[in-house]
Parts: structure tokens; C-alpha cells; sequence
């Protein structure tokens, strides 16, 4: 009886662990695609300025 719930403990924390390390991935790859939206116009603004120098 102990065996099993410390086998279904166990289970339970295995899948929130990969659960949360999904989340924090996608997290990552979408702050990481944001912040590159973020900058894509600054860059553009520094070509635009160098030309116009």
C-alpha cells in the first residue's frame, strides 16, 4: 500500500516537472521571438540613419 502511493507520488511529480519544463521552453521561445520583434526596428532605424548619412 505505502509502495503504491509512493509510486503514484512519484508519477505525479515526474509529470509536472515535464510539464513545467514544456511551459518554460515555449515561455523561452516566445519572449526570445519578442524581443527579436523588439530590436527588428531599431536595426532598421540604424541602416535608414547611416544612409541618410
Amino acid at each position: 500500500m505505502a509502495m503504491d502511493i509512493l509510486a503514484y507520488t512519484f508519477g505525479v511529480i515526474a509529470l509536472v516537472a515535464a510539464i513545467k519544463c514544456f511551459v518554460d521552453e515555449n515561455w523561452g521561445e516566445k519572449m526570445h521571438r519578442e524581443s527579436e520583434d523588439i530590436t527588428a526596428p531599431d536595426a532598421k532605424d540604424m541602416t535608414q540613419d547611416k544612409k541618410a548619412a
